[in-house]
């Protein structure tokens, strides 16, 4: 039996891509695209709304298949700090049996209302089996980051 979905998956660059056929992946229990070379499949989102306090290393996805993957979001204050604050957003991944990270936001300042920050696209090789995660910290640097509320959006796609 042959099952055919379609899909639409939008990039991280705005184009669009059509999925004509899912199939279960046994590494990570969701459905892949194999439509082609050119197909996306998106196997983490993360929106995280309404946080008032550093988020630890947290899983944009669990237990990854090996491969190249494209993380990419963005990061938004929703009301500003009591005094002087900023955030960093580090993302992190293992190859070759070692942990990697990278700092993908840096100084986000989070003393004014809808600031705004994009998180460009990164594209990183995982290692079978292992986890791509987020985090995101908060530093007062003398400050005072209490008040602060904003909200976190990462899309991982695997493209390779």
């Amino acid at each position: 039996m042959t099952r055919l979905i379609i899909g639409l998956l939008l990039s991280s660059i705005g184009a669009w891509a059509a999925c004509l056929n899912m199939v279960p992946n046994p590494v990570t229990g969701k459905m892949d695209c194999t439509a082609g070379s050119d197909s996306v499949v998106i196997p983490g989102r993360i929106s995280t709304t309404g946080a008032s306090a550093a988020i630890t290393t947290a899983n944009i996805v669990g237990t990854a298949a090996a491969g190249l993957y494209r993380v990419s979001g963005y990061l938004q204050t929703t009301t500003a700090a009591a005094g002087a604050c900023t955030s960093d957003v580090t993302i992190g991944w293992t190859y070759n049996s070692a942990a990697k990270t990278e700092e993908v936001v840096s100084n986000h300042d989070e003393n004014t209302d809808e600031q705004y920050s994009q998180i460009p696209p990164t594209i990183v090789r995982v290692e079978a089996l292992t986890d791509l995660t987020y985090a995101v910290s908060l530093d007062a640097g003398g400050g005072d980051c209490s008040n602060a509320v904003f909200d976190v959006y990462l899309v991982a796609e695997r493209i390779q």
